[in-house]
């Protein structure tokens, strides 16, 4: 429970997370090839046992890690992994901690968006900061990213270098340094779980409220409809991570 996916390439690949019936800490990497339909062990990850990290890929063979925490302290340390070469290396620290932020890959950089600092427990950060891959270097912390202290869990890559996320009401994309509302939520989606986002659509998964069984609604951006999905039984229940990946 509690770990984080992300598609590398034609594997899904799931770190960290905690085991349900101890509640142990897991630096674990396990990697799911579709071709061989085979799961593989990967490398651990180094250091510190750490928990609710911003976590992305940027689909072709590298996954990023940065933040969480540890049994005390919000991180700001950071990794990459190599899924080919099945090797993990340390990048350069953030510029301040960061506990439950989001990790998106976008045009080149890491993004780890939001999140809180040790002496804020749960009060989120509408910051984000960068980390450019060609450069191998973080660029200067965004102190006004998000519009709202909020959990960023909902902000997503659509894989064509657009930011999407949900707010309370809307749906909304990231233009230039501001967020522009794309479509109204449906009204039995007020409670989201997960949002991805691919080739035109945006997907959410989530319920009327509080404890209400789960919807999920595919957005077509381009006519701005929604089409309600049906869903097996089996896979209506919460969703606590989930990842986009194309084959």
């Amino acid at each position: 429970m509690f770990c984080q996916l992300v598609g590398v390439g034609l594997n899904l690949v799931v770190l960290g997370g905690w085991n349900p019936v101890t509640w142990e800490v897991s630096n674990g990497v396990f990697i799911y090839n579709f071709i061989s339909a085979t799961w593989r062990r990967g490398a651990d990850i180094p250091g510190c046992k750490r928990s609710f990290f911003a976590c992305a890929s940027d689909s072709d063979r590298t996954v990023f890690v940065a933040g969480g925490h540890d049994e005390k302290c919000a991180l700001k340390s950071a990794l990459v992994y190599d899924v080919v070469e099945d090797k993990w290396t340390v990048m350069p620290d953030m510029a301040r901690g960061r506990d439950e932020s989001k990790g998106v890959f976008n045009r080149g950089k890491f993004y780890v968006i939001g999140g809180y600092s040790t002496n804020m427990q749960g009060q989120f950060e509408i910051s984000a900061e960068s980390f450019d891959v060609a450069t191998w270097q973080w660029g200067p912390v965004q102190e006004d990213f998000l519009n709202n202290p909020m959990c960023p869990k909902n902000c997503v890559d659509d894989g064509d270098g657009k930011l999407f996320m949900s707010n309370d009401t809307h749906v909304v994309v990231r233009q230039g340094s501001t967020w522009q509302a794309v479509a109204e939520l449906p009204n039995n989606i007020r409670n989201m779980a997960f949002v991805t986002a691919w080739q035109g659509k945006v997907m959410v998964i989530g319920s009327e409220r509080f404890g209400a069984p789960y919807n999920t609604f595919v957005l077509d951006l381009k006519s701005s409809k929604w089409t309600k999905v049906k869903v097996e039984e089996d896979f209506i229940g919460h969703v606590q991570s989930g990842c986009c990946l194309e084959l």
